[in-house]
């Protein structure tokens, strides 16, 4: 084998490592998990929701319900309701993504999430 050869292997096989890395848990999550996560993302800000998962599809102002149920009590203050679809490399799982934000200070923070894979009906 040429040394050429060799080190295009060895770069092939550390490139498949770091995208199975990367993709992965998205990728066993979407095969093989829960098709129903929630409150993984409760204490998290606005801005690291976001930074993780992109830019919102939907957003109201007030508590929009997912499906029939309301929470028995709401934090006082401002809420906010956020709809994101995790899409891309780092979230082959896919799905969306429903979180809902009280203020705290000058923040936003997540006090109730809710993910759930496609052709999920609430």
């Amino acid at each position: 084998m040429t040394p050429r050869r060799r080190w295009l292997l060895v770069a092939a096989g550390v490139a498949l490592v770091v995208l199975l890395a990367l993709a992965g848990p998205g990728l066993c999550t979407r095969l093989y998990g829960d098709h129903v996560d929630n409150n993984a993302l409760v204490g998290r800000t606005e801005g690291q929701v976001a930074g993780s998962y992109g830019s919102a599809v939907r957003e109201w102002d007030g508590y929009e319900p997912l499906g029939l149920s309301r929470p028995v009590r709401l934090p006082p203050g401002p809420i906010r309701t956020v709809v994101y679809e995790p899409r891309g490399l780092l979230h082959l799982e896919g799905g969306t993504l429903w979180v809902w934000f009280c203020r705290r200070g000058d923040e936003w923070v997540c006090f109730e999430s809710c993910w759930f894979a496609d052709g999920v009906d609430f």
